[in-house]
């Protein structure tokens, strides 16, 4: 049962490969083909896995494939428990959707191969890093998700403002992803481990004495991924893309890759009073900016877009508060209505 978890993540990137290698060669008809039936297969695939583990009570399915280094042990695994099952189904399902939307919305245009390529490649980097079983996992699908956004953000890089807007996204999200960095640093340093239960483990034996420290440098990555301030400025100007990839970016999956991540290391953040603090605050200022600033614009793709970072002040100010599971429905339910309004909008 445990390989299927290998099939979730193995389709979408078989079918940017796919597309990749053979693209030239193909059709708008066979490019909706091949990516459209990949989609409805990942969606079946997922929604089994959180079936199965539903009816087990949740209890979680691990699966490693092959150890990187034996001292300190780093294994790359993978992990499904309730929170990266809710994950999964929501990332395939949205693509899915998303997909459908995008074959009429991207019709005759001359990279729409290419879209298809870059999406599939953005759903596998979303569901590496929500089934990652360690931080060392977890990184790899967080940079990738990165790079994918980018390149569906300046898209149409012959545009100077799609291009700038890509540049502005990967580079204030590289900020973000330096501070994940050196956090990911002290975790080794001090647990010796990347893995999520061995570090949760140890951590409620004995507190590690730099904790608010590497929370806080977590927080930093959290911040720069889910468009948190100081670091959202670079999400209203992602709107550059096209608009069904701005539906699948910014309002349903990689913005919430950030509160994915702070409700995973929840049994961490629970003894940090001033990263809860500090997310609390800053989320309570991200919510008020935006939702100020989305008042005065006149393009509505920008409204859905200040919108969006309000509301992900909401789900960041929940996860201060420990409502983990308040957030988690606030972020499956955002994910769809925004979709949709973006959808619309397109």
């Amino acid at each position: 049962m445990e390989i299927l978890i290998l099939g979730v993540l193995l389709i979408p990137f078989l079918t940017s490969l796919l597309l990749k290698v053979a693209g030239k060669y193909m059709n708008e008809l066979l490019t909706n083909f091949v990516t459209l039936n990949a989609s409805l297969l990942s969606v079946a695939v997922s929604f089994f896995l959180f079936g199965y583990i539903f009816l087990d009570k949740f209890k979680p399915l691990k699966f490693e494939l092959f150890e990187w280094f034996p001292d300190p042990q780093i294994v790359f695994e993978f992990y499904l428990d309730g929170l990266s099952g809710v994950m999964m189904v929501l990332i395939s399902t949205l693509s899915l959707v998303i997909q459908l939307f995008s074959t009429s919305y991207m019709s005759k245009d001359e990279k729409y191969t290419k879209y298809f390529e870059y999406f599939n490649f953005f759903v596998f980097s979303m569901l590496l890093l929500v089934l990652s079983g360690n931080f060392l996992v977890m990184f790899f699908g967080w940079e990738l998700v990165g790079l994918s956004s980018y390149l569906l953000i300046s898209f149409w890089s012959e545009k100077k403002s799609a291009s700038k807007a890509g540049n502005k996204a990967f580079i204030l999200n590289r900020i973000g992803d330096f501070g994940f960095l050196i956090g990911l640093m002290m975790i080794l340093n001090y647990f010796e481990t990347f893995n999520f239960l061995s570090i949760f483990e140890n951590t409620l034996k004995t507190r590690p004495e730099n904790l608010d420290l590497m929370i806080l440098f977590l927080l930093l990555g959290a911040f720069g991924k889910s468009a948190q301030f100081p670091l959202f400025s670079w999400l209203p100007d992602a709107m550059e893309g096209p608009t069904p990839a701005s539906a699948l970016i910014h309002a349903a999956t990689m913005v919430t890759a950030g509160v994915f991540m702070l409700v995973r290391i929840s049994p961490l953040l629970q003894f940090s009073e001033i990263g809860s603090i500090t997310i609390i605050s800053l989320g309570l200022l991200t919510a008020l900016i935006s939702a100020f600033a989305a008042i005065n614009q006149d393009d509505i793709k920008k409204v859905l877009a200040y919108s969006t970072i309000s509301q992900l002040g909401f789900m960041f100010i929940a996860i201060g508060a420990g409502a983990y599971v308040a957030a988690i429905f606030h972020l499956v339910t955002h994910a769809f209505f925004k979709a949709l309004l973006f959808l619309g909008a397109g």
